[in-house]
């Protein structure tokens, strides 16, 4: 980029860090000791600058500001900051990028991070997801999509609001007790962001062409179900593949949760995982959940819950960014010890009975059959 160019540009420094003094002869940029830049200069003029580079105003606008200073100083300057993360270099300003003030502290993250805030914002407003459940991790994951500006978000649940749920799904109060939950969440959501789309849909999932039905025009799919186990998620890893569509399971328990992502045709699904640890015993065991005619109570309090979709988002928005990928693996995050780990790692297996190249003859799928 010439000088030229640079006119034109809006230099940031990143909202999150501040500008002082340090002494005399030295200005800082930040406030956590691991993360400081130093400057070392105690210049009026560079001081007044750094503080006129907030994004709302050009290269251009500051050299009319301060005749003192050259455009060689402040590109380096800039080039110094942008570095080490410290700026980074808008091309429109910064209050046309968000709606008011709404996303400003998103923004500020994301360009932190040393993403393109302006970019993932405009895509998260893009995308649709579909979300199947709206319990305890279902409701959260979308309050959670909604905050962070996903545009469009649809979901899908039957069921209506118990008095068993309010421990643990903090969206509802007891005046919603017998409401569909759908309903619950959308009038939540709608309160919070009015300018997202909420649809909902009470059909009961019970075999891929029902889940197929309600991806239309979806980007993403959350998989929050998992009743029945295993079927409920092979029945939407199914439909996904059969659309195209990228998908993540969420799976608790009392001490942990778990999560996986699936590209379809890329990377290993819900049922490649499953031809991965099928044997003999897994198959017994499966078989003896499903004869077992106790009900237990779900073992989940809030806390977990929310460490739990808190951890489930992140690592989405971590893949959506690019900043980190969780593919071809089981990722478990014990409640307990407040610690990530990869529990499985598997891959696409020849012999998976949805993406698979070879026929499968396990019996393990007589036992957890799925409805077309």
């Amino acid at each position: 980029m010439d000088y030229i160019e640079l006119l034109s540009y809006y230099p940031m420094v990143h909202r999150d860090k501040l500008i002082y003094r340090y002494g005399t002869d030295a200005i800082r940029i930040g406030t956590d000791d691991t993360d400081v830049v130093q400057l070392n200069t105690g210049s009026e003029d560079i001081f007044s600058i750094l503080k006129l580079m907030d994004g709302n105003h050009s290269v251009d606008d500051l050299l009319s500001m301060n005749t003192k200073l050259k455009i060689y100083d402040i590109s380096a300057i800039i080039v110094k900051l942008f570095k080490v993360h410290a700026l980074s270099i808008l091309t429109k300003k910064l209050d046309s990028l968000t709606s008011g003030n709404r996303f400003k502290s998103d923004v500020t993250y994301y360009y932190s991070e040393g993403i393109d805030g302006y970019e993932i914002l405009n895509k998260l407003a893009r995308l649709k997801i579909t979300i199947f459940g709206a319990g305890g991790g279902g409701s959260l994951i979308a309050l959670q999509l909604a905050n962070l500006g996903v545009g469009n978000i649809h979901i899908v649940d039957p069921d209506v609001i118990s008095e068993s749920n309010l421990n643990r799904q903090i969206l509802f109060s007891a005046k919603d007790v017998g409401k569909l939950k759908v309903d619950a969440v959308k009038k939540y959501l709608s309160d919070r962001n009015p300018k997202i789309n909420v649809t909902t849909s009470t059909r009961r999932i019970e075999g891929v062409t029902d889940a197929v039905k309600e991806l239309s025009d979806a980007d993403w799919a959350f998989c929050c179900i998992d009743e029945p186990p295993y079927i409920a998620q092979r029945t939407v890893n199914r439909a996904c593949f059969s659309r195209n569509i990228p998908s993540l399971y969420g799976f608790t328990s009392r001490d942990s949760a778990k999560l996986m992502i699936v590209y379809p045709g890329k990377t290993g699904c819900v049922d490649c995982l499953l031809t991965n640890r099928d044997n003999l015993q897994f198959r017994k065991l499966i078989a003896s959940f499903q004869n077992a005619s106790f009900l237990p109570i779900t073992p989940l309090i809030v806390p977990n819950m929310m460490l739990e979709t808190a951890w489930i988002t992140r690592r989405w928005l971590d893949e959506l960014t690019k900043k980190a990928s969780c593919v071809n693996t089981l990722l478990r995050f014990d409640f307990n010890k407040l610690k990530e780990e990869k529990f499985i790692s598997f891959g696409r297996e020849n012999e998976c009975p949805t993406c698979g190249k070879e026929c499968s003859s396990s019996k393990l799928w007589e036992i957890i059959q799925i409805k077309d």
